[in-house]
């Protein structure tokens, strides 16, 4: 169930991704608030493809327990996303209200935590009976 949320998570997050650099290019005209958008998009398509690969260990033939680290893993992309790339987004559109510069470092840190939860379960998990 869980490797269907991310999967589907991270088809919309690949989809914003994509129509969001497009978008942004042909709507917003401030070179600032663009670059804003097309960092967005870049993150947002860079960790649809890590959730991806979430969802893939989730489900390997040869299953390794997931256990803490892959869902830890999986959920911290999922914040990233949302708080990082929406901050951004919101950023690019004009739309930010006053609180989104307050949750972009922090969505970014959601990023790094990612990488280190998939690092972590790659170096901890242990292969099933």
């Amino acid at each position: 169930m869980m490797d269907r949320f991310w999967i589907a998570f991270a088809a919309l997050a690949g989809a914003v991704g994509a129509l969001g650099d497009a978008v942004i290019r042909h709507l917003v005209s401030d070179p600032e608030q663009i670059e804003f958008g097309i960092t967005a998009a870049r993150y947002g398509m860079i960790h649809a493809l890590a959730l991806l690969g979430v969802a893939l260990l989730w489900n390997r033939d040869d299953y390794y327990a997931p256990g803490f680290w892959l869902p830890a893993a999986g959920w911290c992309f999922v914040v990233g996303q949302l708080l990082f790339s929406g901050s951004l987004y919101a950023f690019a559109f004009g739309i930010a209200p006053g609180w989104a510069g307050l949750v972009t470092k922090p969505g970014l840190g959601f990023f790094v935590l990612g990488w280190l939860a998939l690092f972590l379960h790659a170096v901890f998990s242990r292969r099933q009976q």
